[in-house]
């Protein structure tokens, strides 16, 4: 009997999938969970259907993160920061300090995407990755100023 999988179900597929199992699994198990639902002309197409769709929307949030990228390593930004003696801050620049930073130039970012391979502890330039998709780093270029 086939069906087409509603949720994951493990060692069976994948939500969307259309699979072959036998009967009474998916007579016991399977369709009165709401796990699966049985494989006609008109749900097969609807499956279909719903792929496309959320194919095209992939494809199009894709290419505003690329966009995205893109504006971010074109940003040039500064912070500026109280310090000490010999250019030494007082704490370190975080990815708190760099989403604020990009929301002034207009570019919004959840700091949990910022990812700071060194703490900038002193004067000077640095870089963080960005990660924006599963598919797209875009790394960001700053540069701690004394004010």
């Amino acid at each position: 009997m086939e069906v087409i999988l509603q949720k994951d179900v493990e060692k069976v597929g994948r939500a969307g999938e259309i699979v072959k199992v036998r009967m009474g699994f998916a007579r016991n198990f399977l369709l009165p969970r709401g796990l699966a639902v049985l494989a006609t002309t008109r749900s097969v197409r609807q499956v279909e259907h719903l792929r496309k769709t959320a194919e095209a929307k992939a494809k199009r949030m894709l290419r505003d993160v690329q966009e995205l990228a893109k504006q971010i390593e074109q940003a040039e930004i500064q912070l500026k920061v109280k310090v000490g003696d010999q250019g030494k801050l007082f704490g370190s620049i975080t990815s708190k300090d760099l989403e604020e930073a990009l929301q002034k130039t207009g570019i919004t970012v959840d700091r949990k995407a910022i990812l700071l391979g060194e703490p900038a502890k002193s004067v000077g330039a640095y870089s963080a990755d960005v990660r924006l998709h599963t598919d797209v780093t875009a790394k960001l270029k700053f540069w701690v100023v004394a004010e």
